[in-house]
């Protein structure tokens, strides 16, 4: 029914010759678009299906002359689909809507339908032609789904019918009440979630915090414990020690210096037996005391407690020199070399820079059996740089890394000693904006033994004496001494001397009205403080400017000086500061006197020790800072060497 339009013996000269080339050419089937019925009525849209029945070859000439052909309406077609759709049972009401959607189309409606469903039976509504996106738009709830005949695309979309998914209110409410139930239900779990995991960081914390309180109290006791010893072994360790090693030093030089004592050739085996036992008490000693030192300066620099006190320093007099005074009291193995330029000044921590040295040097005197120990300084890009070298075994490679490190094992080959010293070394360095390092390609030039040099940079230039302001360093001098209400001038004392003045001879200096100095005199300014000695030389040439004048360190390089140099006048401070053990000024007067010195020397001190020094064997005592003015300084210096300006008038 309804396929008598198609009843034709000569399709090919119809209205549908370009289908029926199609599908002649192509020898498929062919489904045309959907064609409108004229005029149109809803439902009556269709479509013609074209059959050239099965290919049997493949040349154009053999192409088939029949067609299969069968028209479908949309109402024929839904309601066939519709037969299959069991509406017992209270079935939905829905519309359909049919779009051909091929490639090419733009959405050509082919039907539209209401199925409504009552009382299990559908009825058919046929719906005016609609455009697609009007339906989608218009419906919030549908369904679309794209159906793919033949060589087109239909798409086919099925929309409810208004009030065939209208809720229950009472579902709506039920449903409603069951979201907030669980929603309320869900925020009370996330707040006691959220409140328990609160209480347990907030225990935790107080935790943690107990727990570093108490980490810090017993920091703080441990610290506690450590400085409490340290100060014990300081006070009841390290007097007794510095008074064994001064005594140890005086029987050394009596023993020396004393050839009488003993004398005999019975006693020579003794003699040499007691120099023995006082060279090993000592070494001993002197071990005993590097330790102890390394051990307290280390404590100091863990816990910043270590103090610097930055001054002029001459490299050569402030630092070398005491250092090879002291190391030739150790060994005389080796040469002792010592290669600085003049006047080379830095302003650092004198002390701390000379403890630096001497722990390299001393760490050099255990390795060296021959050859030499260089203590060198030289300015390098425009910075002062010492050398400690020595022709020792060298360090091996596998050792180099570790060099530096705390309580490291013992580089000598008897596992003597600590290991602190190198990294005592360092920290100091270290602490004073230094570097320190080891020269691995040093070649000490000693054959069989290569030898080590360790560089010590100290980052900072070189200080030109010229430009030290000593008239203003000299009138804070006098401006201190003022504050403190010193005597107008320094007062000079002597023991049995005849040539001495002091107020009990009869004989006042300040009533001398001449005061003719010598013209030549050989001076030696002994202070560790390298502005005092520069002072003090400067105020002598002021008032004697041909006199010959040198200055030493400490009491080790004078006693050295005095070996090779005659001197008529020797100026001995009293307190030299370093963290080796090292003789005060009456302890260096007793040693001259005791090595047959007989030069004039004047002790100086800004505590009053007149009658320590005059017991030692000095002529003089000079409170410091001395007078500077001219006329006074002339007339104290008289009240020295006067005396020999008579003599030098003799000869």
């Amino acid at each position: 029914v309804g396929n008598e339009y198609l009843v034709d013996f000569d399709m090919y000269s119809s209205a549908r010759s370009d289908l029926v080339d199609e599908a002649v050419t192509s020898w498929k089937p062919i489904l045309s678009n959907p064609i409108r019925q004229n005029p149109p009525i809803p439902g009556s849209n269709y479509v013609i299906l074209l059959h050239p029945g099965v290919q049997v070859s493949t040349q154009y000439q053999d192409r088939s002359g029949g067609l299969s052909s069968i028209i479908a309406t949309f109402s024929m077609l839904i309601e066939h689909a519709a037969a299959d759709r069991d509406p017992v049972g209270g079935g939905d009401s829905v519309s359909v809507y049919i779009f051909d959607t091929s490639i090419g189309i733009t959405n050509r409606f082919f039907g539209g339908v209401h199925i409504n469903v009552q009382n299990d039976e559908q009825h058919f509504t046929y719906q005016e032609e609609v455009e697609l996106e009007v339906i989608k738009s218009k419906n919030s709830m549908h369904y679309i789904q794209e159906i793919a005949i033949e060589h087109q695309t239909w798409t086919v979309v099925v929309v409810p019918q208004k009030g065939t998914y209208e809720a229950d209110n009472t579902f709506v409410i039920l449903g409603g009440v069951l979201i907030f139930v669980a929603c309320l239900c869900l925020a009370l779990w996330f707040h006691s979630r959220m409140s328990r995991e609160k209480k347990v960081t907030e225990i935790k914390r107080i935790a943690e915090s107990e727990k570093a309180a108490l980490v810090i109290e017993n920091a703080q006791n441990a610290e506690k414990a450590e400085r409490d010893l340290n100060d014990y072994i300081a006070h009841e360790v390290r007097n007794p020690l510095t008074a064994a090693m001064s005594a140890c030093s005086f029987l050394s030089f009596t023993h020396k210096e004393q050839p009488t004592l003993l004398s005999g050739e019975d006693n020579d085996e003794l003699r040499q037996s007691i120099s023995e036992d006082i060279s090993v008490i000592h070494s001993s000693l002197q071990f005993i005391n590097d330790l102890l030192r390394s051990m307290l300066d280390m404590h100091k620099a863990a816990n910043n407690q270590m103090k610097f006190e930055v001054s002029h320093t001459d490299i050569l007099q402030d630092v070398f020199e005491p250092v090879r005074a002291l190391l030739r009291h150790r060994s005389n193995n080796f040469d002792l070399i010592v290669d600085c330029p003049a006047h080379l000044v830095v302003i650092t921590d004198r002390m701390r820079l000379k403890q630096i040295v001497l722990n390299l040097a001393n760490n050099s005197i255990k390795f060296v059996n021959q050859g030499y120990i260089r203590l060198r300084a030289a300015v390098v890009d425009e910075h002062v740089e010492i050398f400690v070298e020595d022709s020792g075994p060298g360090i091996s490679r596998e050792r180099r890394s570790m060099l530096f490190a705390r309580f490291q094992e013992s580089l000598d080959s008897l596992n003597q000693g600590t290991g602190m010293g190198l990294s005592l070394c360092k920290t100091l360095v270290d602490l004073m904006g230094g570097e320190i390092t080891l020269d691995e390609h040093f070649d000490s030039g000693v054959v069989g033994y290569p030898g080590t040099r360790f560089i010590v940079r100290l980052k900072i230039p070189p200080v030109q004496i010229e430009s030290i302001d000593f008239d203003k360093i000299e009138s804070d001098l006098v401006a201190h001494q003022e504050r403190d209400d010193a005597a107008d001038s320094n007062t000079i004392s002597s023991s049995q001397d005849e040539h001495t003045i002091n107020n009990n001879s009869g004989l006042i200096a300040r009533d001398i009205i001449v005061h003719e100095l010598p013209e030549t005199l050989s001076v030696l300014i002994v202070d560790d403080d390298l502005i005092l000695r520069k002072l003090l030389t400067r105020s002598l040439r002021r008032v004697a400017p041909n006199w010959s004048i040198k200055e030493a360190a400490n009491g080790e390089t004078a006693l050295s000086l005095v070996d090779t140099d005659h001197f008529d006048l020797i100026f001995l401070d009293q307190y030299m500061a370093s963290v080796e053990k090292q003789l005060l000024g009456t302890e260096t007067a007793y040693a001259l006197r005791a090595k047959g010195i007989t030069s004039r020397i004047c002790g100086l001190s800004a505590n009053n020790l007149e009658d320590a020094f005059l017991e030692s064997g000095a002529n003089a005592f000079l409170l410091k800072p001395f007078n500077s003015e001219k006329v006074a300084l002339t007339r104290d210096l008289f009240g020295l060497v006067g005396d020999l300006k008579s003599e030098e008038k003799d000869t």
